[in-house]
C-alpha cells in the first residue's frame, strides 16, 4: 500500500507517538524481513517463529533463575513465548485497523492482505497489498482520508467490515494454529489483542484533543462491549479482558488495565519488566510508567518508574536482588 491514503495513515499513526508511530510501512526496504501473514498459518514455520521471538536479541542466551540455558532456547517455555509472538503479531495490525476506523476508513486487515516486517525476531510492523480504492467509507461517519473505496451507510457497517477483516480473517485463524503448537490459555491470546484495543483508545485521550479522540473511545466501547464479534465462533473473545483505572486530567478515560498478565516478564531479555497495564502493578505505578513514556519514542531507556516495575516484577518472580 503505497500513495497519497498511505501517507495520509502513516501520519495519523505518528500523532499518538510511541507505540504506533511507524507502525505502517508504504514500502518495506530491500533488507526487511518480509513474511505474508498467511506464512504464519503453516504450524512449522509458526512453532519455529514463536521459539524464535523467545528473544528479541539476536544472540542472546537463556537465563532461567541464574541457570544458562542452550541458544536455541528449546528449554524455554513455549508458552510465554508464544504470548510474546502472538501480543506482537496483534500490535501493527491492529494499530492500523483501529486507527484508520476511527478516522472514518475500514481497511481489509486479513491475512491475505497483510505482510508483517520484522524486528527483533518478531513481527513489529505491517505493510498492505491494499488500493485505495479498496478503502471503504461511511457515510455516517465521513472521513477527511483520500480513501475511494465504497461507501457504506452505517458506522456499524463499517465496524462490522473492519471487525471480520480484522479478527475473524487474520487474529482468530492465528490463534488458532498457536493453540495446536502449545496448550496456551486462548484468554492470554485474545487479552493480547484486546489490550490494542484498550491502548489505541487510551493514547488518543493522552494525545489528541477530546473531540478527536472520541471516536476512538466510542470503538473501543463497541468492539469490547459486542456481543459477537462477525464471522468468530462463540460470544466475543474480547469482552472483560480489560478494565479501566480512574480517569485523570491526562487520561479523562482513565488506563487500561489486563486481567490477565502477559507473563513475558519471565523472558530473559525482559526479566521482571512489568508493562504499564500490568495487573501486578500497583495503580499508582501503572499511571508513573504511563506519565514517564509520554512522548518518549519505544527504545529510550526508561527511568524511575521503569525501575520500580522491574523491582515488583523480580520480586513477583522471587529473584529480587540478584
Amino acid at each position: 500500500m503505497s500513495g497519497p491514503l498511505a501517507t495520509a495513515l502513516i501520519a495519523q499513526l505518528g500523532e499518538l507517538q510511541r507505540w504506533f508511530e511507524g507502525r505502517l510501512v508504504s514500502e518495506p526496504a530491500p533488507t526487511d524481513e518480509v513474511v505474508p501473514a498467511e506464512r504464519y498459518l503453516d504450524v512449522d514455520f509458526l512453532r519455529a517463529a514463536i521459539a524464535r521471538a523467545a528473544s528479541t536479541q539476536a544472540h542472546a542466551k537463556h537465563h532461567v533463575d541464574g541457570v544458562e540455558l542452550p541458544d536455541d532456547g528449546a528449554d524455554a517455555d513455549l508458552r510465554i513465548a508464544v504470548s510474546r509472538f502472538t501480543r506482537q503479531y496483534s500490535s501493527s495490525i491492529s494499530a492500523v485497523a483501529l486507527v484508520a476506523l476511527a478516522r472514518g476508513v475500514g481497511l481489509d486487515l486479513s491475512a491475505s492482505r497483510c505482510r508483517l516486517i520484522v524486528r527483533s525476531n518478531i513481527p513489529f510492523l505491517v505493510t498492505l497489498d491494499l488500493r485505495e480504492d479498496e478503502a471503504m467509507r461511511c457515510a455516517e461517519r465521513p472521513t477527511t482520508l483520500p480513501a475511494t473505496g465504497p461507501i457504506v451507510p452505517t458506522l456499524a457497517e463499517l465496524r462490522a467490515y473492519v471487525w471480520r477483516k480484522l479478527y475473524a480473517e487474520n487474529i482468530a485463524p492465528l490463534f488458532e494454529r498457536a493453540r495446536e503448537i502449545t496448550k496456551v490459555s486462548p484468554r492470554l491470546m485474545w487479552t493480547n489483542a484486546a489490550e490494542w484495543v484498550g491502548l489505541t483508545s487510551d493514547t488518543a485521550d493522552e494525545y489528541l484533543s477530546p473531540a478527536a479522540a472520541a471516536p476512538f473511545v466510542e470503538d473501543r466501547i463497541a468492539v469490547l462491549g459486542a456481543a459477537v464479534l462477525p464471522g468468530v465462533a462463540g460470544p466475543n473473545p474480547l469482552t472483560s479482558l480489560l478494565t479501566w483505572s480512574d480517569p485523570a486530567s491526562d487520561l479523562p478515560h482513565g488506563h487500561h488495565v489486563r486481567g490477565v498478565c502477559c507473563v513475558t516478564f519471565y523472558l530473559s531479555d525482559r526479566l521482571g519488566r512489568l508493562c504499564a497495564n500490568c495487573p501486578f502493578l500497583p495503580a499508582d505505578d501503572r499511571l508513573a510508567l504511563v506519565r514517564e513514556r509520554h512522548g518518549v519514542p519505544m527504545g529510550t531507556p526508561g527511568g524511575p518508574a521503569e525501575q520500580r516495575a522491574i523491582r515488583v516484577g523480580l520480586e513477583k518472580l522471587g529473584i529480587a536482588g540478584r
